[in-house]
């Protein structure tokens, strides 16, 4: 029996060294995979907050050629209601001085009617 012991506990020694590199390689295959893990989750949460980053600049981008165009809308706005009220103010003196006009040939005119008439 002396004989048979030595070969048997040298395959369970090296069995057991086979199995216990083999948990440590999985020991330290776990460590790499909850480090890639974590590294991914990094460059995820960085992603996003680029991302974000990008869409916030796009958003304020939007809101400014928005006020832009409102600022250019109300000037020319602005433009055409001041050049309709001088259209309307120039129309309202033509009228004024046509109608003094008509006054005053009107006036002309009964005043020769009524000279005519006395003469």
């Amino acid at each position: 029996m002396k004989c048979v012991w030595p070969p048997i506990l040298a395959n369970m020694e090296e069995r057991r060294k086979k199995i216990a590199d083999g948990q440590a390689a999985a020991d330290k295959s776990q460590a790499v995979e909850a480090e890639a893990q974590e590294k991914v989750q990094q460059e995820l949460d960085a992603a996003k907050g680029k991302a974000a980053d990008i869409v916030q600049g796009a958003q304020r981008k939007a809101n400014e050629t928005i006020e832009t165009a409102k600022g250019k809308a109300k000037a020319e706005g602005d433009a055409i209601v001041s050049k309709a009220q001088a259209e309307i103010d120039a129309e309202v003196s033509s009228a004024r001085t046509e109608l003094s006009k008509q006054i005053s040939d009107l006036a002309e005119a009964g005043v020769a009617k009524v000279l005519s008439s006395r003469g």
